[in-house]
């Protein structure tokens, strides 16, 4: 018996993503367009799944939107938050890279969380 095939999502579903992270960062496509190096047109047509984008576009996507590439290519890197400050939030925990950080971010927001408790 062969392995099965993984899910891979579709131009459509990629696409949907990186607007959705986009937006959640306040990114204009001409913003993104930049920093990756092509027409805000071509960023319209990756977010309507109109053209996929190469590894290593979506690499540059990635590393422009400060998330990991894998987002876009695990299934189960859907964005599954409430609203655009949870989307946010998630991206840009997902942006960081050191294990420290990433603690530390963490506990600063346990912090807030307990200081709004006793307000």
């Amino acid at each position: 018996m062969g392995r099965g095939k993984a899910k891979q999502k579709t131009a459509k579903g990629i696409g949907a993503l990186l607007r959705r992270i986009r937006k959640s960062q306040g990114m204009s496509q001409i913003k993104l367009s930049e920093k990756i190096g092509v027409s805000y047109q071509q960023v319209q047509k990756y977010e309507y799944g109109i053209s996929n984008p190469t590894i290593s576009r979506l690499k540059q996507i990635a590393d422009a939107l400060c998330v990991p590439v894998s987002i876009f290519i695990e299934e189960n890197g859907k964005i599954t938050t409430e609203n655009d400050d949870e989307n946010r939030l998630l991206m840009l925990f997902r942006g960081l890279k050191d294990k420290k950080t990433k603690h530390m971010a963490i506990k600063i927001l346990e912090v807030i969380s307990e200081t709004a408790k006793t307000d």
